[in-house]
């Protein structure tokens, strides 16, 4: 590690985020010899899993690192505004959509300098003192910078990738897309840390997780219908992404050596994607929680098979049939309506609300919040509730006798906080061999398509990474750490007051007993807004972050 002093000497904080990054990757690829720096870090710093939300999606997982607040406090769930009907409407958030005050507004508060590159969820970007620009869903404009006005930046390139071109490009040209983007971040973060003293700087790194999507049916041996000779051309794609942060955090480590904390996390991991799909529909029908109205339902599956008959036969990439895809796709679900049109409501009790997978929802048809709400609050809305996670938890696969819920709570012992309302009232966790499904005719498990498992072959999971390294980090392997503990340990190492706000805790385990001894946690009462500037997304700007969800996969 070394301790030559190149860069600015004020900078006392840097966190490197690694969208998606997994432990489930980087320990084999250490013990391949393969990452070195990283190898190094986990040797001589304090690492372990990190908690992600639940779901672990980016926009609620980024949102809690930087507020230290779980989402029921923070409101953000997806990367849509939630509702509480059948899912989250198409309304992009922003950084105006989140409650509560994030660790840069502390900072800058105290007079330090900060820079903040490239995380989610922060367009449009809010005043500090120092630098942000905004980082994924953001559309390709000048707005997605702020600056105090003693910083000037010069960005010739876009830092977030185009959506469309991630809908036509082919697979090489993806992969250097991702390590090309992530490349120009780092190279802008090492010329703002030459250019500028910084008391904190945070930067996100999103290859590890796009790249994870796409490409972990290459890593997988195992993964289905995968050519021998694609599998030798990209089954390095994902490596290679570790090997760039890999290579970044050792130049940075060069310039600051012992003196600054660095702190390297990722919003949650990875995982190949499941093979089979949990129909919770069809479960709650079957259960007697949920009734159809069956001529709508079978003309709706009629055009849901059509849809599907016709996925094979797109999956070209070019422009014509990437756009055809996705109106047929529209124009089936209007002429079949959504699942909930073919509900009875008069006779449904639970319906099947989406999350990000592993994590799914249940929402209980309530009287006097669902429009046709059936269950009474009180008594009988717990009852329902417990049956309902009760039974999850028992359910087996018929086929093979596994479970397939391995969490199941309501909202309450997810969630708190003012927000709470918006969410799902049960929230569960599946197997990792399980993806909730859509279904309601059928089988309760049904395999998922091929064309599925082709587009997207890996997902998110819930434990990502964290490592802490530098003069007030003592090595050690931790456990136990969640993402909103990010926060108040950060503020904890930089001396700062904590405010009281924050969910999360101090991870005590990574620092030295001296520094526990000589700094005493302060805390603080914060109730203030964060300084954001009241600005309504044009139609365009939202349509763009809506087009860039879409093309991955998150729409």
């Amino acid at each position: 590690m070394g301790s030559a002093m190149q860069g600015k000497s004020k900078l006392k904080t840097m966190i490197i985020g690694l969208d998606g990054a997994t432990f489930d990757l980087i320990l084999p690829f250490i013990k391949e010899n393969k990452l070195p720096t990283f190898a190094r870090l986990l040797e001589k710093g304090a690492w372990g899993k990190l908690e992600s939300t639940i779901p672990p999606i980016t926009a609620a997982a980024w949102t809690s690192f930087m507020t230290g607040q779980n989402p029921g406090n923070h409101g953000i769930i997806n990367f849509t505004k939630a509702g509480i009907n059948e899912a989250s409407g198409e309304e992009i958030v922003t950084t105006e959509d989140f409650a509560g005050k994030t660790f840069f507004d502390v900072m800058s508060n105290n007079g330090m300098k900060v820079g903040v590159i490239t995380v989610p969820i922060t367009y449009p970007p809010w005043d500090i003192n120092g630098i942000m620009i905004s980082g994924y869903p953001s559309p390709d404009n000048d707005k997605i910078y702020f600056m105090s006005k003693d910083i000037s930046v010069d960005v010739n390139e876009p830092l977030n990738f185009s959506a469309e071109y991630y809908r036509i490009s082919s697979e090489e040209q993806i992969i250097e897309d991702c390590l090309y983007r992530d490349k120009l971040r780092a190279d802008l973060m090492f010329d703002l840390l030459d250019r500028y003293e910084f008391d904190c700087f945070v930067i996100v790194l999103g290859g590890t997780d796009r790249s994870q999507h796409d490409y972990w049916k290459y890593h997988d041996p195992h993964y289905p219908s995968v050519s021998d000779d694609d599998r030798k051309k990209f089954q390095d794609a994902i490596f290679r992404n570790y090997k760039l942060a890999d290579e970044q955090i050792a130049k940075f480590l060069d310039m600051y050596g012992e003196e600054t904390n660095l702190f390297i996390i990722s919003d949650h991991g990875a995982g190949r994607h499941p093979f089979n799909f949990f129909n919770v529909n069809l479960w709650l029908r079957k259960n007697g929680w949920l009734k159809l109205d069956a001529k709508k339902a079978l003309v709706r599956e009629a055009l849901r098979k059509i849809y599907l008959a016709f996925m094979p036969l797109l999956v070209p990439k070019n422009k014509k049939t990437t756009r055809l895809l996705p109106k047929l796709k529209q124009r089936s679900t209007k002429l079949g309506g959504g699942s909930g049109k073919v509900f009875d409501w008069n006779k449904t009790s639970a319906f099947y609300y989406p999350l990000a997978y592993p994590a799914g929802g249940i929402m209980i048809n309530l009287k006097g919040r669902q429009p046709c709400g059936i269950v009474k609050p009180g008594c009988e809305y717990d009852d329902l509730v417990n049956a309902i996670i009760q039974s999850l938890l028992e359910y087996r696969d018929e086929k093979t006798g596994e479970k397939i819920v391995e969490r199941a709570y309501s909202r309450q012992q997810v969630y708190q906080g003012p927000y709470v309302h918006n969410f799902p009232d049960i929230v569960y966790v599946l197997n990792p061999n399980y993806e909730s499904g859509k279904e309601i005719l059928g089988s309760i498990v049904s395999p998922v398509p091929q064309i599925r498992l082709s587009k997207k072959s890996g997902l998110h999971l819930m434990n990502g990474i964290f490592i802490a390294h530098g003069p007030k980090i003592k090595p050690s392997q931790i456990s136990g750490a969640r993402i909103i503990d990010v926060a108040p340990t950060v503020l904890y190492a930089t001396g700062l007051c904590i405010p009281k706000a924050m969910d999360g805790v101090i991870l005590r385990d990574i620092f030295k007993e001296q520094v526990l001894q000589q700094h005493q946690a302060e805390y603080l009462s914060w109730k203030g807004e964060r300084p954001t500037k009241e600005v309504v997304l044009e139609t365009q700007e939202h349509d763009e972050m809506k087009e860039k969800l879409r093309s991955l996969g998150y729409l």
